[in-house]
């Protein structure tokens, strides 16, 4: 893409996000970097986040980490060759004592910059690379070991928000002569081309759509020519081939990669016309099966059309249909998603199948999520054990009776700072039971966490037939005898199991032991949480409507408890 090109579609972008609530990005750093800003902003547009950039001054990085610690993210180009003018050319004559100090003063500025930004939701701090032209055999270099001490500093001491890049992975895309541009680097200290601006934004744009509560979910595949090469109705259990044995080595190492992502917890699922029998046998038998039944959260094998199917695989998964990425080989089948389910991500398996292990990689960028927790290992089986669950509901006249029978146990913590990464993981993935859909970053909820006026309130709920995680959150903030929501959160898992009745009414308890008088709370409105519209009418809130959002109080001695006695 031309930077005209980019230019034209920003300013398309910005019109039609005009409006929106901006998300502020600050870039620091001691080259010039201003193309970026066009480019960046473009990239995280089309996430639909009206993202607006600032630039610090030019070589001002420790004040300026100060002055921009307020912005939803923050960009750090910190570059060695200009760690003092000429660095790069000058270092391997400077002796160890000037060395050491400029180490040490280095480490005290980074150590300083850390602070400044350690609220900051999220930090990109790009690592030291000399970039000094083509790479000498086996030569150790000053400059080189200046660069790995520094690094070595900054991974030790860098805290939880800061996402470190290594910039040869991004110059890697393109090759280092088209990301490098040494002419402009000596008029205006501007190495870097459009085209490694361009790659440095698609390497860190996932972070952003993570942040803004735009991660897929789930990863759904075909059967034939997807998981394994041949078709199993025709070919035969013996048939086909997915090992590096034999003609499906491309296809053993597809089954490894959605392995290892159900292992980081991304929901890996099937959607194949297929007979359901035949393939749970190649899951279950088959000596070169990689991707077991253990595996696979959800399958829908039958001969329905595979749109149904998808959106039935939604439904039951309780997460939306823009939260699907389907995998397919056939035109037909991609063509017909997405003409009749336009919020799927598709991805059609390529014709040289060498790329398609490539194209799986690129697209496990749409799960991105900065930090991993132990839910996240044990997605699949929670939710092969909720299958177990809506079996057993069928033997049940109603609901009721099917909730008490499942012995329900409520476990609620207060301020726990182990559980910060999945809270931060709730408030940016969950959208249907959220009532103002807040979006925190780990040192977000860590602030809040050691803040005397704040409380951060969490839930971990099991039943007869196992764990449901930590799934939930509420973010109160206190002031005198007056206390407010910021945010009210339950995983999709819960959903319909009456555990928030039982959360609040713990909450509400917790706020009158402390002096509470009166409580605030909002309701703000999103194309997926309708069904909390009422939620704070059901506790005995009143409200005041507002143009974006419902306001609501409640006095204490108006509070309707209707938490259930099934519930532990």
């Amino acid at each position: 893409m031309k930077y005209s090109d980019i230019l034209k579609r920003n300013v398309v972008l910005r019109n039609e996000l005009s409006g929106q609530k901006t998300f502020e990005i600050s870039i620091l750093a001691n080259i010039t970097v201003n193309q970026l800003n066009e480019v960046l902003e473009m990239h995280v547009r089309e996430l639909g986040i009206n993202a607006t950039i600032n630039n610090g001054d030019y070589d001002n990085i420790v004040q300026d980490s100060a002055k921009f610690a307020g912005s939803q993210s923050v960009i750090i180009f910190w570059e060695l060759s200009d760690l003092i003018d000429g660095f790069h050319y000058k270092v391997e004559t400077m002796d160890c004592k000037q060395l050491a100090n400029l180490m040490a003063k280095l480490k005290g500025e980074l150590s300083f910059v850390f602070t400044n930004l350690k609220n900051t939701p999220l930090v990109f701090f790009n690592l030291f690379t000399p970039f000094t032209g083509p790479k000498t055999l086996n030569i150790k270099t000053k400059l080189g070991d200046f660069a790995r001490e520094l690094n070595e500093y900054v991974k030790q001491e860098s805290p939880a928000n800061v996402c470190l890049l290594d910039l040869n992975d991004i110059k890697a895309a393109s090759s280092e002569d088209a990301s490098l541009d040494f002419r402009f680097y000596g008029m205006s200290k501007a190495p870097y081309t459009v085209d490694f601006f361009i790659n440095y934004s698609l390497y860190i744009k996932p972070a952003f759509a993570s942040l803004a509560g735009k991660t897929k979910k789930a990863l759904i595949f075909d059967c034939d020519n997807t998981l394994w090469k041949g078709t199993l109705g025709e070919d035969g259990f013996n048939g086909i081939e997915m090992t590096s044995s034999n003609r499906g080595r491309v296809f053993e190492e597809i089954q490894y990669m959605a392995r290892t992502y159900s292992q980081k917890g991304i929901l890996i699922g099937l959607c194949s016309k297929n007979n359901e029998a035949d393939v749970d046998e190649v899951l279950n038998l088959h000596p070169d099966i990689v991707l077991k039944q253990s595996d696979i959260a959800i399958k829908k094998v039958n001969w329905d059309d595979k749109a149904d199917n998808l959106q039935r695989i939604a439904t039951e998964l309780n997460i939306g249909l823009d939260s699907l990425v389907f995998v397919d080989d056939s035109d037909f089948e991609i063509e017909n998603i997405k003409s009749r389910l336009p919020e799927v991500y598709t991805v059609q398996v390529p014709q040289m199948l060498h790329d398609y292990p490539f194209l799986l990689k690129e697209v496990s960028h749409l799960f991105y999520n900065h930090s991993s927790s132990a839910e996240d290992t044990q997605k699949t089986e929670m939710y092969r054990v909720e299958g177990q669950r809506k079996s057993s509901q069928a033997s049940f006249q109603n609901v009721e009776d099917y909730l008490k029978s499942l012995e329900l146990k409520l476990t609620i913590f207060k301020d726990e700072s182990e559980h910060i990464a999945r809270l931060s993981q709730l408030s940016q993935k969950t959208n249907q039971f959220n009532v103002t859909t807040r979006r925190y970053s780990e040192a977000e909820i860590a602030s809040f966490i050691a803040s005397e006026n704040f409380h951060v309130y969490s839930f971990i709920l099991d039943d007869k037939f196992g764990s449901y995680g930590l799934s939930a959150m509420a973010i109160v903030e206190t002031c005198g005898t007056q206390a407010e929501i910021d945010t009210f959160l339950m995983s999709c898992r819960v959903i319909g199991r009456n555990v928030e009745f039982n959360f609040f009414n713990f909450i509400f308890q917790d706020l009158l032991k402390s002096g509470t008088e009166e409580i605030r709370a909002s309701y703000i409105k999103t194309a997926k949480n309708s069904q909390v519209e009422k939620l704070w009418d059901e506790f005995g809130f009143v409200t005041n409507e507002e143009e974006k959002a419902k306001v609501y109080r409640l006095q204490m001695g108006q509070y309707i408890n209707k938490s259930k006695s099934y519930i532990t």
